[in-house]
């Protein structure tokens, strides 16, 4: 029997879910911009993509650790197609948006529940949230910086690929 409530167990599966739509999202994202000759975005968007993956598993392990059953669901075919670069960086800010703010929810749920095992865990995750967060922050200042230069603001990304 598992030590997590219910509640936990489905916001932490709900999470699951988010992560795994976050990684299909990143790849397609990669993908577009591929076909778009944006070498080093697609670079970046292809080093998120098994990020995802394994922060999807992170939370369905501590699941299995803990007893309780981790849900893995089909995915939605993600948007395949953007109006700009910096569209693309864009919605990848609101969903890194979306993620914080959902994992903040279960931390504050853990934590009125008294239950500081999923707190202490999460704390991970916020941190991961805040530097992804800064960094798409970052990358979205580029486009103001630099204008219309792509190719320098793709290749700042790509330097941020590795």
């Amino acid at each position: 029997m598992t030590i997590l409530s219910k509640s936990i167990v489905s916001l932490i599966n709900a999470e699951i879910v988010r992560e795994n739509e976050a990684a299909q999202i990143y790849k397609a994202a990669a993908l577009w911009c591929d076909a778009n000759g944006y070498d080093g975005s697609r670079d970046y968007f292809s080093k998120q993509a098994p990020d995802e993956i394994s922060h999807r598993d992170k939370f369905a392990q501590y699941l299995v650790d803990l007893d309780a059953q981790p849900i893995m669901p089909a995915v939605d075919s993600p948007t395949a197609s953007y109006a700009s670069l910096q569209a693309v960086f864009q919605a990848a800010l609101d969903l890194e948006t979306q993620v914080t703010q959902a994992i903040e929810g279960i931390y504050s749920a853990a934590h009125t529940t008294g239950d500081f095992v999923t707190c202490n865990f999460l704390q991970w995750f916020l941190d991961e949230q805040r530097q992804s967060l800064t960094e798409l922050l970052n990358i979205l200042r580029w486009f103001t910086a630099y204008g219309d230069d792509l190719a320098m603001i793709d290749d700042k990304i790509g330097d941020l690929a590795g």
